[in-house]
């Protein structure tokens, strides 16, 4: 797409990242929330990746055989496109934040702490999750015989063993779940250090092990949320976790064909050929706004195809294909991609602005407001909530895995579910204990040590 003219990507480029740095600076305080994880994650996808696409020659990651004009002209109108839908998220956020911050501030709390030990227990909510998620990993090996480890597997892991949609959640969710465990754990008893290291890296070997860098950078977020909560981060712990991140983020894929044995394994360290991999590689959906562009000038709007993504939250692939239940990530794989989304599940995955987009046109992009408004609920209530229950960990990477709830429909009701499920079993599981008669029903008493965790420095009001 050499077509791309400088004075219309720059400009739209400009304004996306007009609108994500006014976003944080307006919020800067506290540093990690969902907010800015959504402005980050946004910002590189929308403002760097197109700008280094035309500097690289005019990357298009989907293209068509149309004209390069034809294009260039609809990357240009996705990415306005999208800034609706983005002003509408910044605005809902802040004028929900605003609002609260105003009519509750005299509501708020001066202090929170946790559920003492007698109740829950961290070490072994974390020790639970290693087994669960190692556990499944290794039900997962017998069915495939070891095709689901990454750089073996042809088609996507759900897809790669019986009743992967259930098994690989079991074994991944648990597993994501064990950073911020055993961040809690340490915080609690620091005696719990030695055996939340060991645990921690065996479930980040795992996690390596199925390719899934998301599902380890989630826990590490919640982490730092959970820092950000009890400790009020400074910039220069920012910026170490910034660049660790970016460190892992760059070593994951080798890490994960080490591990699994996949072959000849390559680090590439190069700066500019690991910007390009990363950013160009794994931030596509400015350039799925050009399958949809594509795709409603040859079928039309159609409010069906979004809002299937409700009862298709609930369904595999192949059940909503044979159910007839296609939502707009179906539509639109099938659409480029043809009989191979249906034979490998490889595809890519349509956000909610594009979703939105193809079922109500640009006025449905308004509704980028409402999930901006509930992210600022959401960020309120991790941020001061006053009891951290394991649920607490599995419920506060909802968020996170679906951006701030800017994933289609879909994702977000399968993650909400899975989530919040989880997190009530591994309550339940963490209240199981063998005590006394005489001592049943009564409430241990709180330690010192178990006051670590106690009054958050962090609110967001």
């Amino acid at each position: 797409m050499k077509t791309y003219q400088v004075g219309l990507i720059v400009p739209v480029a400009a304004l996306h990242s007009v609108l994500y740095g006014v976003g944080a600076l307006l919020t800067i305080r506290p540093y990690i929330t969902v907010f800015h994880y959504f402005l980050l994650m946004y910002w590189v996808e929308f403002a760097v990746h197109p700008i280094l696409a035309y500097l690289v020659g005019g990357y298009v990651a989907f293209p068509f055989s149309s004209g390069e004009p034809e294009l260039g002209e609809a990357y240009v109108t996705g990415l306005l496109l999208q800034l609706v839908y983005s002003a509408a998220y910044v605005g809902g956020y802040l004028a929900t934040t605003w609002s609260r911050r105003k009519n509750k501030a005299s509501k708020t709390p001066d202090s929170r702490t946790v559920v003492p030990s007698g109740s829950f227990s961290y070490a072994r909510a974390m020790l639970y999750a290693l087994v669960i998620g190692a556990g499944t990993l290794g039900v997962i090996h017998l069915f495939t015989n070891g095709a689901w480890l990454a750089g073996r597997r042809a088609t996507v892991l759900p897809d790669a063993v019986p009743l992967g949609e259930f098994l690989y959640r079991l074994a991944v969710y648990p597993l994501s779940a064990v950073t911020p465990l055993a961040y809690l754990a340490i915080r609690k008893d620091s005696r719990s250090t030695f055996a939340a290291v060991v645990v921690s890296t065996a479930a980040f070997s795992l996690l390596a092990l199925t390719g899934r860098r998301g599902a380890s950078f989630v826990g590490i977020l919640l982490m730092l949320l959970l820092a950000e909560r009890y400790r009020r981060l400074r910039k220069w712990h920012i910026v170490v976790a910034t660049a660790g991140l970016a460190l892992l983020a760059v070593m994951w894929k080798p890490l994960a064909n080490a591990l699994s044995g996949a072959g000849q394994v390559e680090l590439v360290l190069e700066p500019a050929r690991v910007v390009r991999t990363l950013v160009l590689g794994s931030f596509v959906q400015s350039q799925v706004w050009l399958v949809a562009l594509q795709f409603v000038r040859s079928y039309g709007f159609d409010p069906i195809r979004t809002l299937m993504g409700i009862p298709g939250g609930i369904l595999t692939q192949g059940w909503r294909r044979e159910l007839g239940v296609a939502q707009a990530s179906d539509a639109l794989n099938a659409f480029y991609y043809g009989t191979l989304y249906d034979e490998t599940g490889f595809g890519f995955g349509v956000g909610s602005p594009i979703e939105w987009y193809l079922g109500f046109g640009a006025p449905g992009l308004l509704i980028g407001g409402v999930f901006g408004a509930i992210t600022a609920l959401v960020d309120r209530s991790l941020l001061n909530s006053g009891v951290v229950r394991p649920s607490y960990v599995f419920v506060g990477m909802i968020p996170f895995v679906t951006t701030g709830f800017t994933a289609g429909l879909s994702k977000c009701i399968q993650e909400a579910l899975v989530y919040v499920l989880l997190g009530q079993g591994f309550n339940l599981l963490c209240r199981l204990r063998l005590r006394p008669a005489h001592l049943q029903g009564q409430s241990v008493p709180l330690r010192p040590r178990d006051q670590r965790l106690g009054p958050v420095k962090t609110r967001l009001t």
